[in-house]
């Protein structure tokens, strides 16, 4: 048993220690016996592990005008951890250089994401390269495995703490990498499933602009004499026939330049739902809502519930378009929706862990102070941040992947991958891609 000793704890608090409890099947439980009121201390197994001075981000309604300054920890051992955490208190070396209760809540809550003057993107999602830890000197270590301290969010940081703690204390937590592949399908079909005016005006604007090969692929596609290219929905159920698969599908209706899918009013898209259904190795199909949607509540509302009329549709799980995860607004809005399971908080132009922890957690609204019923499932990569974001060719994405995984194996994390049908389609862009694919499926295996 864990025992925190800690007088009064916050809402805050709970919600950490009931996470600490589903991550690692770790019994935990608060005692305010002969503590004191400003410090905290960890007990295993009757033997004190561990203390701490209590930080002002573990107190209910405190917000954004508390100060959180950063510290670089060492976990020592055989094989030392070193990287930076948020919460550090002034202890003069008595205890933990940082409050890992408030540590976590900083995390979880993505709480780097609640800063007004934070850089973001064009589509409003957060950079990386303006993250706290992004001014941090040096390098950090993991195990033989060793990055710039800027870029520290590509590993699960808040996993490192924990695990490196628990350790120290003795307690056993189990090492290996559990594999979720993903695949978002923003659009099914290069040719196909277009009505056929679609297809006739699309014919005469390639023949005008003189795209003579792309006329001629079409015609052969549409008649039957060759796949789709975009058709690898084959491939996929092939490479993943002995594992659980999730689809999330894209059924906007169509907005240039970012919603760009067939026409969902069409029989292509439901179709193509059910027969992804149909997975060997299990799987799940989900709702992929739209670059609007996620602007516009009505937007949001009229397509959740046109593909959840769809058969075979899974109502509970979704992922955001371009990853346009908001925490602070959409979580409360997905609940509310009666969504279970979000796959949206990744890194749009990076790879890693933004919210420092590769594992699935609930979500806590910060405002009203209370956990959703929504579980949050962290996506470590994305194919299109390794080609567009990052700039990297197929053979550098293979070799930092397996560089990546390593290091989430070491905490016995999870590997969520999210790649989409058109990426392994070896057209567009992305020839040598399948391979790296592949390549990322087999390592994530062997480190099961």
């Amino acid at each position: 048993m864990l025992t925190i000793h800690l007088s009064q704890p916050s809402s805050r608090h709970r919600y950490v220690v009931d996470v600490l409890r589903d991550w690692y099947d770790l019994p935990v439980e608060f005692s305010d016996a002969q503590v004191h009121p400003e410090r905290v201390t960890a007990v295993w197994q009757g033997r004190e592990v561990a203390s701490w001075k209590r930080h002002v981000l573990g107190e209910e309604g405190v917000g954004g005008e508390a100060e959180v300054a950063w510290t670089k920890w060492d976990e020592g051992g055989e094989e030392p951890c070193t990287i930076w955490l948020p919460c550090a208190v002034d202890e003069e070396g008595r205890g933990l250089a940082m409050d890992p209760l408030a540590a976590t809540f900083w995390a979880l809550t993505c709480w780097g994401e609640r800063n007004p003057d934070l850089e973001r993107d064009q589509h409003g999602r957060p950079l990386a390269s303006d993250m706290p830890w992004s001014h941090h000197p040096g390098r950090v270590f993991c195990h033989g495995t060793e990055l710039e301290a800027r870029l520290q969010h590509r590993w699960p940081w808040l996993e490192l703490m924990w695990v490196g703690l628990l350790r120290s204390w003795d307690v056993s937590i189990p090492r290996g990498l559990r594999f979720q592949p993903t695949v978002d399908v923003d659009v099914a079909f290069k040719h196909l499933g277009r009505s056929r005016l679609k297809h006739v005006a699309l014919q005469v604007r390639d023949a005008l602009l003189g795209r003579w090969n792309t006329v001629l692929e079409r015609l052969r596609v549409v008649r039957g004499l060759e796949t789709d290219p975009y058709d690898t929905f084959g491939f996929l159920h092939e490479v993943h026939s002995q594992e659980a698969l999730t689809w999330f599908v894209l059924a906007a209706d169509r907005s240039r330049p970012f919603d760009i899918g067939l026409n969902p009013e069409l029989d292509v898209l439901p179709s193509l739902v059910e027969s992804l259904s149909n997975h060997a190795g299990s799987g799940d199909v989900c709702w992929h809502p739209g670059y609007k949607a996620m602007n516009d509540s009505h937007v949001c509302q009229r397509e959740a519930n046109r593909f959840w009329s769809w058969p075979s549709a899974n109502r509970e799980m979704i992922r955001a378009h371009f990853l346009r995860s908001e925490p602070s607004r959409d979580w409360v809005r997905w609940e509310a929706m009666g969504v279970a399971h979000d796959a949206s908080l990744g890194w749009a132009r990076d790879v890693g862990f933004r919210a420092g922890t590769s594992r699935p957690f609930h979500a806590y609204d910060v405002g009203e102070e209370r956990v959703l019923a929504l579980k949050i499932h962290p996506v470590a990569i994305m194919d299109s941040a390794l080609k567009a974001g990052l700039g990297w060719k197929p053979d550098r994405a293979a070799q930092e992947m397996d560089r990546l995984m390593t290091v989430v194996s070491e905490v016995g994390g999870v590997w969520m991958s999210c790649w989409h049908n058109t990426s392994v389609s070896e057209v567009d862009g992305w020839k040598g891609w399948r391979a790296t694919y592949l390549h990322m499926v087999q390592s994530a295996r062997s480190l099961a």
